[in-house]
């Protein structure tokens, strides 16, 4: 069960095994139809793993001047948790588990997107970047190697960061 910050815990079990009335080809259908009446945010994930002192962050392919956090976009009947946690695995090789939540912010990139930021537990594995990542690292991290302006700057800023 995820503990949303400030909130009980809530038992998520019974919609674990939901599935969709329709056809999967007509849901599809029918979300890309009503996309074009609303503007609706893609669904995104961002991680923050903390072991010891160390941060587990990625230099991704077309920008590896800074640290970020690790992120993706959640697929189709997946759930955040299950995301974050694909995601994770998929770029640096780690096991992880979803500790919380910690917010959900706006962000505009190329694409409007809604990211929901989660906190995870380090359970296994060694570092290897993948996927689109060029190196992914555990990092004693300070504010000054991530680029600024950016949502992972801001969560690590305000959440994490030792003064």
């Amino acid at each position: 069960m995820l503990n949303l910050i400030g909130c009980k815990k809530i038992n998520m079990s019974n919609y674990k095994n939901q599935k969709p009335s329709i056809p999967l080809d007509e849901l599809i259908k029918n979300t890309r139809k009503n996309q074009k009446k609303y503007v609706s945010p893609i669904s995104a994930v961002m991680g923050i793993i903390k072991r010891k002192d160390e941060f587990l962050v990625v230099k991704k392919k077309k920008e590896s001047e800074y640290w970020a956090l690790v992120a993706g976009f959640v697929e189709a009947g997946e759930s955040i948790e299950k995301a974050i946690e694909r995601e994770v695995k998929e770029e640096t090789n780690i096991k992880a588990r979803t500790k919380k939540i910690i917010g959900t912010f706006p962000y505009f990139d190329e694409k409007i997107l809604i990211m929901i930021v989660l906190e995870l537990e380090y359970i296994s594995g060694k570092v290897k970047a993948d996927d689109d990542i060029e190196v992914a690292s555990w990092v004693k991290l300070s504010k000054n190697k991530m680029k600024p302006g950016t949502l992972g700057r801001y969560i690590f800023t305000k959440w994490f960061l030792k003064t």
